[in-house]
């Protein structure tokens, strides 16, 4: 049987280490994100806006939008833009179990995960899917709230927005929600239903993930397994004299 060497067994050891910390990871691709777009609610026939988004509590609850909400879309990075009224629709943000918190006063509702749209007289400006995760957060006697997507996971699949920002996935989402009405509550486990108002905004990463060029890795391979082989061939011929 062949027995390698210790001088073998540390250049095999050297050249997987050095060949991960060669090769792309999750760990070094880009975490950046750039916000590139946003939506604000434009109630039709309100000025507040304060009936955008509704929360509903309970088991089958959870925040929709209604049916009268417009919002006003932009695209915030070069060249900035604002599109006539938008629709924005979502599917999920239902309750997950009920509200936790741990200093008694400032509570979280996780909500289910689901796709979005945001649409403008027919043409897609934005769109894309998240997993469960996402939160909703307020603090009693409050009269704002937010939607946060924690996990920073949304991929986005479309829309004149997300394709001209140049962005990558994964991307993150949030929504502030003003004019909370009635203010945050807790009753029965869950916040109590309340309308509200609110500005969207939509994150994606910056750069792609690292991808070592080709020629600077496989000529490292090459040569590495070369060496290895030598050690291992000096190895053999040695257990042949022996």
């Amino acid at each position: 049987m062949l027995n390698l060497n210790k001088t073998s067994l540390i250049l095999a050891v050297s050249l997987s280490g050095a060949l991960a910390s060669a090769l792309p990871s999750q760990a070094q691709s880009s975490t950046t994100q750039t916000t590139f777009a946003s939506i604000t609610g434009i109630t039709a026939g309100s000025s507040t806006a304060s009936n955008v988004f509704t929360y509903t509590p309970g088991t089958g609850g959870g925040i929709t939008i209604s049916p009268n909400a417009v919002f006003a879309a932009q695209y915030i990075l070069s060249p900035f833009q604002v599109n006539a009224p938008a629709n924005l629709s979502f599917t999920g943000l239902n309750n997950i179990g009920a509200v936790t918190t741990v200093d008694g006063k400032t509570f979280s509702q996780a909500l289910s995960g689901g796709t979005f749209s945001v649409t403008s007289g027919g043409a897609s400006l934005l769109s894309g899917a998240f997993n469960d995760g996402v939160l909703l957060n307020g603090t009693t006697g409050s009269s704002t709230s937010a939607i946060t997507d924690v996990l920073n996971d949304v991929v986005f699949t479309g829309g004149t927005y997300f394709n001209q920002s140049k962005l990558y996935n994964p991307g993150s989402f949030s929504i502030s929600m003003t004019s909370v009405n009635p203010v945050v509550g807790i009753s029965g486990g869950y916040f109590n239903g309340f309308n509200a108002g609110g500005t969207g905004t939509f994150s994606a990463t910056s750069a792609p993930p690292a991808v070592p060029e080709p020629a600077t890795v496989v000529p490292f391979l090459l040569g590495g397994l070369s060496l290895l082989a030598l050690a291992v061939r000096k190895n053999r011929r040695s257990s042949v004299t022996a």
